[in-house]
């Protein structure tokens, strides 16, 4: 375990007053617990919060108020969020624990690791699994939240508190220390992650200048260590490209984060990832470029399968590498979904089995979902006008069946085709 040596500051009782000492006491703990019942009753929250206002100082039921509201919202992200706590920003940013669990799976085990910018600390909570770990954060509250969260989970995993023996389960020695990256030591760490701010004043940023610490004070701090920094899946770094390896994680339907790779010896410099982490935290990957570019398709028939990339696949550009690798063609040069003749078993994209194709027109449409039965619509389009997309939002399906509508464009015409989801 790397112990910190170096001069650190103790954690303030009150940092920057966004949350008061109370909140992380057992007391607090037993009145959000009961705020989170009362909000899952659906009480009135004006009704709550009188009440909240009879028992406590008005900062204290605000703050059980508002921190009641966050665990709830967390659950998308923690499957324990009711022992953890947050700020809004903080749990915003935070890496869900799939995604989390799922990159802490690529340090080799029992790799001293460092996890710069911790934030309420959503990766440490994985990475403490199989790592010996020390979470650092500028932020005094954050850190003290931090500390927090990972003692919550060294008890729900050990039975015991932090520095209790005993019992047969058991995690890797943590530490969180408030600390400035850009004065940390990182010297004997085997491996730093990077979460670094990227919120300028109140809007999210995709430029790496604005981030906090800048990115380019990320580099010159790293130095030839292997380490990855998560940045937004917008962030471009094409200057940086021979010495990087992007990856593009998503989970769900969604692009979570794009990880840049430094000095890592699974992830090649220049190259580029895109991966799908599934609700266990097993990642598919394709690797590749961008300049891979699939045959195009003659139209889509009814019997064809259609298949989308995950957004990830797509923010990494590497929809055309997907195709060829599968043996897929686009629908058409101006369309990114892709068509085979048959089912193809892979969470990098979502199936689809296509039941009538034509060219748009509102009638026909019209026509074919009530010779379909199709009642709900899920409606899909890319490289379509969204004037004209908004306006075909209208249509509703007069059957009872279940179905996607994909519109594409090809040689400048509006096609639909109606499909069912595999």
């Amino acid at each position: 375990m790397k112990v910190c040596t170096q001069p650190v500051q103790p954690i303030p009782p009150n940092s920057m007053s966004e949350r008061p000492d109370w909140i992380f006491g057992s007391d607090a703990a037993a009145v959000i617990a009961a705020t989170r019942t009362r909000l899952a009753s659906h009480d009135p929250l004006t009704r709550i919060l009188s009440d909240l206002r009879k028992e406590l100082s008005p900062d204290q039921a605000s703050h059980a108020f508002e921190m009641a509201h966050l665990q709830i919202d967390a659950r998308q992200k923690f499957s324990c969020s009711e022992e953890m706590l947050f700020t809004r920003k903080g749990m915003e940013q935070a890496t869900n624990e799939t995604v989390a669990r799922y990159k802490a799976g690529l340090v080799a085990e029992g790799l001293p690791v460092a996890d710069a910018c911790c934030g309420i600390g959503g990766d440490s909570l994985e990475l403490v699994a199989n790592h010996p770990t020390v979470a650092i954060e500028l932020d005094g509250t954050m850190a003290r939240i931090a500390r927090h969260n990972l003692a919550a989970r060294h008890e729900r995993v050990t039975g015991r508190s932090p520095g209790e023996t005993g019992g047969e389960r058991s995690l890797c020695n943590f530490q969180v220390v408030q600390a400035d990256f850009d004065r940390f030591d990182f010297s004997g760490f085997g491996f730093v992650h990077v979460d670094p701010d990227r919120r300028a004043g109140k809007s999210r940023t995709t430029q790496p200048e604005f981030m906090t610490p800048s990115w380019n004070s990320i580099v010159d701090r790293l130095g030839n260590r292997f380490a990855a920094v998560k940045v937004a899946p917008a962030t471009e770094l094409d200057p940086f490209a021979e010495k990087i390896h992007r990856q593009w994680i998503g989970s769900g339907r969604e692009c979570r984060e794009q990880l840049v790779w430094f000095h890592s010896p699974d992830f090649p410099v220049g190259g580029k990832t895109a991966t799908v982490v599934d609700r266990n935290g097993n990642g598919e990957s394709i690797f590749g470029t961008s300049a891979s570019q699939p045959r195009t398709n003659s139209p889509c028939a009814a019997g064809d399968r259609l298949f989308e990339p995950h957004s990830a696949v797509f923010a990494a550009g590497l929809d055309g590498e997907l195709a060829v690798q599968l043996g897929l063609v686009r629908l058409s040069a101006d369309s990114p979904y892709l068509i085979g003749q048959s089912s193809v078993t892979s969470t990098l994209m979502q199936e689809f089995l296509v039941l009538h194709v034509d060219s748009f027109d509102r009638k026909r449409m019209v026509a074919a979902l009530r010779r379909l039965n199709v009642g709900k619509i899920e409606w899909k389009q890319r490289g379509v006008e969204p004037s004209t997309f908004q306006s075909v939002l209208k249509i509703r399906g007069p059957g009872s069946e279940p179905a996607t509508v994909v519109l594409f464009r090809t040689d400048r015409r509006i096609n639909f085709a109606i499909c069912s989801r595999i």
